[in-house]
């Protein structure tokens, strides 16, 4: 991972574009959230904030990832006020108001809250009534039940929402994942890790959940 760290670093500085730089910046991120260095990571996306706005919900996950999800909430709130403030468009509005409540779904679990993450599925459910031909919103929605099921210490309720989830929703495949270990089932856990790990990617999420998988797949 070192390696992997400095080459990073090296095609940072090679970099011309700003694009390219925070694009390599996001792939920082996840390496450090993926080694558990958490302030790491979030000093490397609060240089991000100062360049260009790092994404609120991004923040929210380091901080969910560390444990600390009480401070997640406050990105989180800040996505939300964007999503809502009716100065982006729809389209980017819905996006972001998705985005910004599978990361508060994944604090308010973390934090056992189920009054709270019970609003968090309905606002889930009701944005994929909303867009019903839209794959992301119908896994987001799934997403939101499966942790609202886990919160409520309901595995076999969550394992069915988190398997209807879209095999691209790599967060919630992942979620499945570690319900089924939690759960006992070694047999079932191991095969939704293999299919996970089957594939590879460069996004940040993508390289911080093959850290925390592939090490139990060996």
């Amino acid at each position: 991972m070192k390696g992997g760290r400095e080459a990073l670093a090296a095609a940072r500085t090679a970099a011309t574009q700003t694009t390219d730089k925070l694009q390599v910046d996001d792939e920082l991120a996840a390496v450090a959230v993926s080694q558990r260095d958490a302030k790491g990571a979030l000093g490397i996306l609060d240089a991000i904030e100062k360049t260009a706005g790092a994404d609120p919900s991004t923040v929210a996950f380091v901080l969910v990832d560390a444990g600390r999800h009480r401070e997640a909430l406050v990105p989180i709130a800040a996505a939300l006020a964007t999503a809502d403030g009716g100065h982006v468009t729809s389209g980017l509005a819905r996006n972001l108001r998705r985005q910004a409540l599978v990361a508060r779904a994944a604090a308010e679990s973390g934090m056992r809250d189920v009054a709270a993450m019970t609003k968090t599925s309905a606002a889930l459910d009701e944005g994929a009534a909303a867009s019903p031909d839209a794959p992301l919103a119908q896994s987001a929605m799934h997403y939101g039940r499966g942790m609202l099921a886990v919160t409520k210490g309901d595995a076999a309720a969550a394992r069915a929402h988190f398997d209807q989830c879209s095999n691209e929703d790599e967060l919630c495949k992942w979620q499945g994942v570690v319900t089924a270990e939690k759960a006992g089932d070694t047999a079932g856990a191991a095969i939704a890790r293999d299919q996970l790990l089957k594939h590879y990617g460069r996004d940040p999420l993508h390289l911080v959940m093959r850290s925390r998988l592939a090490p139990a797949a060996r």
